[in-house]
């Protein structure tokens, strides 16, 4: 059975939308909505807090401007989350990943974001640390299922050096070879691969399979789709409308 998994709580902050990306009332929502797991990003604070956050920047989906790695805890949960959305100017704040942890019981999938050029202020391995620590406060560590991903390959390689056990998928937005993919993502020490929805083949849910990674993809809103990805052999589907694909589970 194919996992439907919630991306960033349900989908990017856009017009319209009623909820802001990687908040914790977005997140609520879709597991009201009945996601399975919950996809979400993870940027480091200029006092090394772990926050939820997709873009090196503040400047798109809160009140502030300027780097993530730049700025406090404090600064960063003083501003608005919710800016554009319906719940502009009602007190959502950027979460903690240690808040997010706390507060909802549900498989996830902690998306590792390095900052580029003069926002990257933390090297690989005081990422890792960093997130690695918060992960092992994990409440409902005993019950919930964990996955760490990342488009950077190096980032992982250094997670999997400090922890052997942690479940490790490799993000690939560019076209390329599908058993260079298999290789260096076993290189690396990962369980998953999750490429692209566009980059999904029969051979390369073949090559997953033989050796031995789940193949996980994104971001997919559309039931047709989704049903054909499964039957390549896809195993989560991250997708920023869960209700539109559960509503279709049985072709899913």
């Amino acid at each position: 059975m194919t996992i439907v998994c919630a991306h960033r709580g349900l989908g990017p902050t856009r017009p319209g939308g009623r909820f802001p990306e990687n908040t914790l009332e977005s997140i609520v929502a879709a597991v009201e909505q009945g996601a399975a797991m919950v996809e979400l990003d993870v940027q480091i604070t200029q006092d090394d807090v772990p926050v939820l956050m997709h873009d090196d920047t503040l400047d798109r989906t809160t009140s502030g401007t300027g780097c993530v790695s730049a700025s406090s805890l404090a600064a960063i949960q003083a501003l608005d989350a919710a800016v554009g959305t319906p719940l502009e100017g009602r007190g959502v704040r950027v979460p903690t990943l240690a808040e997010l942890l706390a507060a909802v019981d549900i498989p996830l999938n902690v998306e590792i974001k390095v900052a580029d050029g003069g926002c990257r202020a933390h090297g690989a391995e005081q990422v890792a640390d960093i997130v690695l620590a918060a992960l092992a406060r994990d409440p409902h560590a005993g019950s919930r299922a964990m996955l760490v991903s990342s488009f950077d390959l190096e980032l992982l390689r250094v997670v999997r050096a400090r922890d052997a056990a942690v479940r490790l998928g490799w993000l690939i937005e560019r076209s390329g070879d599908a058993e260079q993919w298999v290789a260096q993502a076993q290189a690396a020490g990962c369980n998953a691969l999750h490429p692209h929805h566009t980059f999904i083949t029969a051979g390369l849910g073949e090559l997953c399979i033989a050796g031995g990674l789940q193949l996980n993809t994104w971001t997919v809103n559309d039931v047709p789709r989704a049903a054909r990805l499964a039957a390549l052999g896809v195993r989560t589907i991250i997708t920023d409308d869960p209700a539109l694909l559960l509503g279709e589970s049985e072709t899913v």
